[in-house]
């Protein structure tokens, strides 16, 4: 039986970082796409249909929050599994937290997207 691959929306300003997380899950064996203008989260996850989103909470236009909020509001969305990136967070903060430092090891990223996805799919059972 062949499993669709995880699809991974990252989004975040700084391209030079999209890109490279992005390679990074391809190589893995994962989908993943990048969106460098927050203002375009909500048309993009509907198009992109992603099981997981990386945020950035810091961007220029608008922050991580309040993309937050509007893909919440949107029933479709609502349920996408999102976990903030941001120069704020710190590798040794507690995994409930939901924020992914970066800089962060891959092996760190990996871990917590898989972890994400995990809890999703226990709550759809």
């Amino acid at each position: 039986m062949s499993r669709e691959k995880t699809k991974v929306l990252v989004i975040d300003d700084e391209s030079d970082y999209t890109d490279l997380v992005v390679l990074n899950l391809i190589d893995k064996g994962y989908d993943a796409e990048a969106l460098n203008d927050g203002t375009l989260a909500v048309e993009k996850a509907r198009e992109y249909e992603p099981d997981v989103i990386l945020l950035d909470m810091i961007m220029p236009k608008i922050d991580g929050g309040d993309v937050l909020g509007n893909l919440k509001r949107i029933p479709e969305l609502s349920r996408i599994p999102v976990l903030f990136v941001s120069a704020l967070g710190d590798e040794g903060q507690n995994d409930d937290t939901g924020i992914i430092p970066k800089p962060t090891s891959f092996e760190y990223l990996v871990k917590r997207i898989e972890g994400a996805i995990d809890t999703e799919h226990d709550w759809k059972e």
